[in-house]
């Protein structure tokens, strides 16, 4: 056994002069062995095998023996495998009678026609202690011992061992107990060895190329290599259409999946993280939508004043971006004159949009303070408007407009609401705008500052083309088309209008029919162009330099008329 290959024996011969009595096979050459010599007496032999599992069983006893009128058994006989075995051994059990030694015959059986299957993990958890109710737990197990009259006091008298094993035996069954009304059990698991791709075709497919290839043992010599080219062809077979099944399993997947470009995934964050309230139906105590209409100014005559009925007092609001900075304004007219005005400064970031919204909400709410029984507000923004018309609304300053509104008229009071052209020379309106750039001009601290969504969107925009323009400058390629559109954005605006033609592409990269081109993939004999052979045929010899070019004048005017688009400017 000591010549088998890939079988180890461990024997203790050392200082023996009787015939060894102990040995150890192991059938594995590659495993680590441990020797302990504190272990190792006259008739035993011991080792520490690391990584393996027992797989002695039940209570026959392995060494049975006579000596005087004593009847002596043991458990000795220990049989080990590593985890890659544990799958293939079955049936070990201890055989009597099978051999005239004191120690009994060991034997199992193990699978080699077949792979070895994936290992279930062994786990002596019983309960789902992820779902479990704690609290619930512990109120049982407190009743459960209280049940059993299970206390420290008894604990502490009991009469000996037997005692304490009953009394442990009770602690241990009102501990199941708890757990059995308390905690869920864990279900029994499932395992699936192959992958959701896989079908009957498959199997059928691998049942053939394994059983071709068992033929090639039992071959005979002259059909041994027919056997293989059988064998080889049916394994060519199954693999292709495994690796088909796989890649249309994986497509399938794919185009399962949402497509979205950059823009798309930083917009949803957007609307995931940005807050918005929800669209919001305003309704008075008579449970009737609030609508908040206005009327068109288009001009200031008396006829148009009488028409719509422009009575009391006037309060004319505008917003102004200028300079980059932000302003709003109102300002009071009573009797054709103004009888006082207030600006409001906002930061840079807040749009024109905002500043009107803004200087609309603080009108109303000054008409709210006042107790004018008629005002009229006056703006020349149509869009803040119009927002303020819808019965729907999300705009947090469009929702306090119409919730002044809506008190206002609660009280008896009327508000109502006008649109004029701008700069038509309206006094009131020319006096708002005036205060508006003037706020936005010398206004140092913000009565507003809420950051508008398009104003985030744009700071992300320009952060991914500077970093676009700094990976572009920074690349060992594109040379040629860096002289061309040094400028990430102006190309992408040029090149979007723009109907390319091969041999634009090819004068824009440099990458074409051009000699030096050629000449570096060997496709070339020489760089040299055909007007001189000192000179290399390069895009800029071609447009600039070589004398066959002359007639090609003005190589800006390289797009034609056909290839311009509406709208496209070329420089």
């Amino acid at each position: 056994m000591k010549q088998s290959p890939g079988t180890q024996v461990i024997q203790c011969s050392l200082n023996r002069q009787k015939p060894v009595k102990a040995a150890i096979v192991i059938f594995g050459s590659s495993l680590e062995v441990i020797h302990d010599p504190q272990l190792v007496t006259e008739n035993i032999v011991a080792v520490l095998l690391k990584d393996f599992q027992i797989l002695n069983s039940g209570q026959t006893p392995t060494f049975e023996i006579y000596r005087g009128d004593r009847w002596c058994t043991s458990i000795v006989d220990v049989t080990a495998c590593s985890l890659s075995l544990l799958g293939k051994m079955e049936e070990w059990r201890v055989e009597r009678g099978l051999t005239s030694s004191d120690h009994n015959a060991i034997t199992f059986s193990m699978r080699l026609e077949k792979a070895l299957e994936p290992l279930r993990p062994v786990s002596t958890r019983i309960y789902n202690t992820r779902k479990a109710k704690w609290s619930d737990f512990g109120s049982h197990l407190k009743a459960n011992l209280t049940e059993k009259e299970i206390t420290k006091v008894r604990i502490s008298n009991a009469l000996g061992p037997e005692d304490l094993e009953n009394i442990l035996e009770e602690y241990t069954n009102a501990i199941h107990r708890s757990c059995d009304e308390a905690i869920p059990k864990l279900g029994s698991p499932k395992y699936s060895a192959k992958p959701p791709w896989w079908n009957s075709t498959l199997d059928l497919l691998k049942k053939d190329a394994v059983r071709k290839k068992r033929r090639i043992r039992n071959a005979a010599a002259h059909r041994r290599e027919y056997t293989i080219e059988i064998y080889v062809t049916a394994k060519n077979k199954y693999t292709l259409a495994a690796t088909e099944a796989a890649t249309a399993s994986w497509r399938e997947f794919c185009t399962r999946q949402d497509r979205e470009s950059m823009w798309d995934g930083i917009y949803r964050v957007l609307r995931k993280t940005a807050r918005r309230q929800e669209n919001t139906l305003l309704r008075n105590t008579a449970a009737q939508l609030i609508t908040t209409e206005y009327a068109r100014l288009e001009d200031w005559t008396p006829e148009t004043l009488e028409t719509h009925r422009v009575t009391g007092p006037q309060i004319y609001t505008d917003g102004s971006k200028i300079e980059g900075k932000v302003g709003a304004a109102l300002t009071w007219w009573e009797g054709g004159k103004e009888s006082m005005s207030s600006t409001f400064g906002l930061e840079p970031h807040n749009t024109v949009f905002q500043s009107e919204m803004y200087a609309l909400f603080r009108a109303v709410r000054l008409a709210k303070e006042s107790r004018a029984a008629s005002i009229s507000i006056l703006s020349d923004s149509r869009s803040s408007l119009d927002l303020l018309k819808r019965p729907s609304v999300t705009h947090h300053l469009a929702l306090q407009i119409k919730s002044c509104l809506s008190e206002i008229r609660e009280e008896g009071r009327k508000v109502r609401l006008f649109w004029l052209k701008a700069h038509v020379g309206t006094a009131g309106n020319e006096r708002a705008d005036e205060l508006a750039k003037q706020a936005a001009l010398t206004k140092e601290t913000a009565d507003y500052d809420k950051v508008p969504v398009s104003y985030v969107r744009r700071k992300i925009r320009e952060g991914s083309v500077k970093k676009w323009q700094a990976r572009y400058e920074s690349s060992s390629t594109g040379a040629v088309t860096k002289v061309f559109f040094p400028d990430v954005l102006a190309a992408k605006r040029i090149l979007r209008d723009t109907v390319l033609t091969p041999a634009h592409t090819q004068i824009l990269t440099g990458h074409g029919g051009f000699a030096a081109y050629l000449h570096r993939f060997h496709l070339k004999n020489s760089p040299s162009c055909v007007c001189d052979q000192s000179c290399e045929e390069t895009v800029w010899h071609l447009l600039f330099e070589c004398p066959s070019m002359k007639s090609f004048v003005g190589w800006r005017q390289m797009f034609s008329d056909e290839d311009r688009r509406p709208g496209a400017s070329y420089t």
